[in-house]
């Protein structure tokens, strides 16, 4: 963690002028104990702020991609397709240690500790063609500064992850009721194996990479904003889409709309599919494996975490080598 945090804190909001509450005391000393890379926070009740609190270079270099990503996207769209949040871009506090964003006073998509995926009060107002076209927008976008590629030895990786720390620890737990196999599990496994080469060679779009619910805000005006591009990396086109389209859970139409109306800009559809169905095996181990160790203290959790399996399953089947 850095040195002097707190008083770098103080400092920057007095130096910006900005009122130090209670609640952002509370919020800063919390993100402190637990070692969190970043403070975010709203300020003033109309800007977010976002403080880097750990030296390492990793979380230096994301906030500056971060910002440079934002000066990307403020290049390339006007302010009515604007989907991303507006920066302080002049004077004093021009740098790459900290960013102030307007806060775009309106509702997140939901939060992931506790909705598990997006909400459906927000689903409901947000159009699933819209959405698939802003993906198709920003996907095609090509920074000049370096990102991480996340071809076959990532999907390959992050697999093994949640098999040791979850899918491991599932399959002999008295929950799985024939829900998945070891089997299923060695499968998946041998097909991501299997398309490394697929998945390096389609590693050339954009990805937000971490498109949460809590990182989606509709304003009062009804404009959607995506939050955090910290993250962002070069991955193939169907991520970003598998991303939303597993955390629209609760909405199966709007799900398949928002699917169908994506499909309509991709040319190769075949390859689409299947990359589609490679990111769905990952990320939905990855989901699965955030409700299940959850369950003990949110039972109403389980359905959602069937529906994850179930997709697990129905990816592995369509790709079965």
């Amino acid at each position: 963690m850095l040195k002097n945090i707190r008083q770098n804190v103080f400092s920057l909001f007095k130096n910006l002028k900005l009122k130090l509450e209670t609640e952002n005391l509370k919020k800063l000393e919390n993100s402190i104990v637990v070692k969190k890379r970043f403070y975010t926070d709203l300020v003033n009740d109309n800007l977010f702020l976002k403080v880097k609190l750990q030296k390492r270079k990793e979380v230096k270099r994301d906030l500056e991609r971060e910002i440079e990503i934002y000066k990307i996207l403020k290049k390339k769209f006007p302010e009515k397709l604007r989907f991303f949040p507006k920066l302080i871009s002049e004077g004093k506090h021009k740098n790459l240690y900290w960013m102030l964003e307007n806060a775009e006073r309106g509702k997140l998509g939901g939060i992931m500790d506790e909705d598990f995926g997006m909400k459906k009060s927000f689903l409901s107002k947000v159009s699933p063609s819209y959405l698939a076209h802003l993906i198709f927008l920003y996907q095609n976008l090509k920074p000049k500064f370096p990102l991480y590629k996340h071809g076959g030895w990532w999907y390959w990786q992050d697999f093994n992850g949640y098999r040791v720390k979850f899918l491991n620890k599932f399959i002999n737990s008295k929950l799985n009721k024939n829900l998945l196999t070891l089997k299923d599990i060695n499968l998946a496994q041998e097909i991501l194996r299997k398309n490394k080469n697929f998945l390096n060679k389609n590693v050339h779009y954009l990805s937000h990479g971490d498109l949460y619910p809590n990182n989606f805000i509709l304003n009062e005006e009804g404009r959607l904003i995506i939050l955090d591009w910290g993250l962002a990396n070069f991955n193939n086109f169907a991520f970003d889409v598998a991303f939303i389209y597993l955390l629209a859970h609760r909405l199966p139409n709007w799900q398949r709309d928002f699917y169908n109306a994506y499909l309509q800009y991709v040319k190769e559809k075949d390859k689409f599919k299947k990359l589609f169905n490679l990111a769905l095996i990952s990320l939905a181990v990855r989901f699965a494996s955030h409700c299940y160790f959850n369950l003990k203290t949110k039972k109403e959790v389980f359905s959602i975490f069937k529906k994850h399996i179930k997709i697990l399953k129905r990816a592995i089947t369509e790709l079965k080598l």
